[in-house]
């Protein structure tokens, strides 16, 4: 069984947590003061807000019960570019899939423009990215 690991959401994909309350805890007055009970093991999420979790992620609800060590994939809207992250490496794919730029701890540390993007499967793509972690 697959299970729900908050902590470990949080590590892997770093959101804001402040914005994040308030999804989760629409209709609370203290939001964060909620979600800082969940964080603790305090609370759980119902249904509904793991699927705000996952909507707010860019993720598919299972991804949240499936945190491998693996490459997981999102979109942002407003950057308009896929992102994908794995432990504390973040890669943004955008611009028509040929501009990438490598993040780790939030830091870049590689861009570059790559035309044959297009041509790559994703299998070929994911190898490709793995280079750029130590």
């Amino acid at each position: 069984m697959e299970t729900f690991n908050i902590t470990k959401i949080m590590e892997q994909y770093a959101p804001n947590t402040d914005e994040l309350s308030k999804v989760l805890f629409p209709h609370i007055k203290y939001p964060k003061q909620a979600f800082d009970r969940v964080l603790k093991g305090e609370a759980n999420l119902d249904s509904e807000q793991i699927t705000r979790l996952a909507s707010y992620l860019g993720i598919l609800v299972s991804d949240l019960f499936n945190l491998k060590d693996d490459w997981k994939g999102s979109y942002d809207t407003t950057k308009k570019c896929l992102i994908f992250t794995k432990g504390e490496y973040k890669i943004n794919l955008n611009y028509n899939g040929s501009f990438i730029t490598v993040y780790k701890d939030n830091k870049v540390i590689h861009q570059e423009v790559k035309s044959c993007a297009d041509s790559m499967t994703f299998e070929d793509f994911i190898r490709y990215i793995n280079k750029f972690i130590v």
